[in-house]
Parts: structure tokens; C-alpha cells; sequence
């Protein structure tokens, strides 16, 4: 990077003292990081919405911004090995008592990536994604993640559309309102599906995953064969799923206090 390009190194110096105050005081607001930066409030709702869209941070439904999942991975390697090993139990007793395949989510920008697995018996492909990357408002882990943000968040995420090729306002308008009304369902419901509308050879369900404040960190997702798919099957397995988050949550409290 050139050093004429001031303007750029301002930016990013001042994205930087955003994420470590939000490192420091766990939650913040616009007009204090406009006041500790000495900036205008748009600057700040700026630098908040583009670190918003990497992940780093997370708004919830008083406009108050939290650490995101970005931020969470960057901490302490002990603290986040230790959150690894709180869900890493769980994960591989479910996947054994429903022998069904299940994966751990983060979300990452746009994206939802899997970052820990557990093969089940019944699974005949032996699907294992761990590492990979997918859009998050198409997955069932995305989108019980997507439903935790507020509208102001979500569109901050999505400033083009879920394609993000949308140059049209009213183009990126009705995509997100077509989002809206999926996480409206999975409101609803207090769980996600993925997205069926095409040939898939698996139905997933997701629930979100508390941390110690309540705030979701990430999503459980359990993925069923579409041969093997049977409709009476669903509440079963999304009970079990939310007893697993129940556990999850607990244990994270205790880790807190500990």
C-alpha cells in the first residue's frame, strides 16, 4: 500500500480501534464509537456496517453491536479450544443417537462455513463438511443464523441483494423481502430448513447455539438422505436438536463463570 493513500490507512486504523473496542467492552453503540474516534456518527455507522458484513461484529434488536463470529474465532486460542471441546461432545451424541449426519456452523460474511462434524451410521454417503463455505441464506444453519439479526443487520449483510449482483433498489428490495419472509417462518418455527427447491439428496434442519449472554455464536445442523426422508420424522429430531442447544448453552455458562 502506497503511503499517499491516507484515506485508506485512516479507514482501516479506524475499523481496527472499532474491533478492539468491541474486543474490550463485549458491546457498543454508534454514537460511542463516533465519540471515542472522534469521527461523525455516519462514519461510524459506516465502519460498524462493514465490519458487520465480514463477520466481526453483530447488531441486535436495540441497535446495540456485539462481537460476531469473526471476532469470537480471533480470541484466545485456549478460550476458543475450550469452546471446541464444550460442543464436540454434544455434536457427536446426537449424530449417534439419530445416526443421522451433523455439523457445527459459524457465519462468515454472507456465508455460513462448517467448522466441525459428526459422520451418523445412517448416513450412506458419508457427507463430511467441515472447512467449506456455503451461502448462508440457502442452508439451514445460515438461515437459523440469519433469523438471530434484525432487519437494519441483515440489510447492512446484503447491501446488493442475495446475489449480491443487484444494482436496482427495487431489485435488492424484493430480494430481501424474500429472505424476510424465510426467516419469518423460521421464527415461527424455532428452527431452519434448508433450501428444497432444487434437487437436493439431503433435508437439513438448524438450530441456533447460545452463548453465555444468549447471543447465538452458531448453528446445529442434522441432515437427513431425501430417500430416507419421512415428513412425522421432523419434530422428533428438531426436539432433540433443541435439547442439544439447551446443553450447549449450559455448559457455555458454566464455562463463563469458571
Amino acid at each position: 500500500m502506497r503511503r499517499g493513500d491516507g484515506g485508506t490507512l485512516s479507514s482501516v486504523g479506524n475499523a481496527l480501534r472499532v474491533v478492539e473496542l468491541v474486543a474490550q467492552a463485549q458491546s457498543i453503540r454508534v454514537v460511542e464509537v463516533a465519540e471515542r474516534l472522534g469521527v461523525a456518527r455516519s462514519t461510524a455507522h459506516r465502519l460498524l456496517s462493514t465490519l458487520m458484513e465480514q463477520g466481526f461484529v453483530v447488531q441486535d434488536g436495540h441497535h446495540v453491536y456485539h462481537a460476531g463470529p469473526a471476532l469470537v474465532r480471533l480470541r484466545t486460542p485456549s478460550k476458543g479450544k475450550r469452546i471446541t471441546e464444550v460442543l464436540r461432545p454434544h455434536l457427536d451424541l446426537i449424530a449417534e443417537e439419530t445416526g443421522e449426519t451433523c455439523h457445527i456452523g459459524v457465519l462468515e460474511g454472507t456465508g455460513v462455513r462448517y467448522v466441525l462434524g459428526a459422520v451418523g451410521t445412517n448416513d450412506s454417503r458419508k457427507t463430511f463438511r467441515v472447512g467449506m463455505l456455503y451461502p448462508a441464506y440457502r442452508t439451514g444453519s445460515g438461515r437459523a443464523l440469519l433469523a438471530e439479526l434484525t432487519p437494519e443487520a441483515l440489510a447492512a449483510l446484503y447491501p446488493r441483494g442475495l446475489s449480491g449482483t443487484e444494482r436496482d433498489r427495487r431489485e435488492v428490495q424484493a430480494s430481501l423481502l424474500e429472505l424476510d419472509r424465510t426467516l419469518r417462518v423460521v421464527r415461527r418455527a424455532g428452527y431452519a430448513v434448508n433450501d428444497r427447491s432444487s434437487a437436493s439428496p439431503v433435508a437439513s434442519f438448524a438450530v441456533s447455539l447460545q452463548d453465555a449472554s444468549g447471543r447465538a455464536i452458531a448453528a446445529l445442523t442434522l441432515a437427513v438422505e431425501t430417500r430416507r426422508f419421512k415428513e412425522p420424522s421432523v419434530p422428533g429430531l428438531v426436539e432433540r436438536m433443541r435439547r442439544t442447544a439447551g446443553a450447549v448453552h449450559s455448559d457455555l455458562v458454566e464455562l463463563q463463570a469458571g
